[in-house]
């Protein structure tokens, strides 16, 4: 699973979404269906980054925090995405890495 912390306190979609530069957006934003033709994978706001665990994609985990580091909530919530998806894994390892 990948988890994005993003240090902030103002919500933004367009930040959690990102945006392809090298993709052209599909119709005006005003148009019904604009963020079904413009958000997913291979569009202009191609959304976090996925993986696929024993057959289920798992969902980019994404949480913002005033300060940018991970609390016990968070991953207590990132671990429970597994539970809710059906996936139990069979090694008990957790591998965590930060970049700062």
């Amino acid at each position: 699973m990948c988890v994005l912390i993003i240090a902030g306190t103002q919500l933004s979609a367009a930040i959690e979404m990102g945006i392809d530069q090298f993709k052209d957006m599909v119709g005006k934003h005003s148009d019904e269906h604009f963020f079904e033709n413009n958000c997913g994978k291979g569009k202009l706001c191609p959304g976090g980054s996925t993986c696929v665990v024993k057959g289920v994609e798992m969902p980019c985990f994404i949480r913002w925090i005033k300060k940018g580091g991970i609390t016990s909530t968070m991953l207590k919530e990132a671990l429970g995405t597994f539970d809710h998806l059906n996936i139990f894994l069979k090694e008990n390892i957790l591998f965590v890495d930060g970049h700062g």
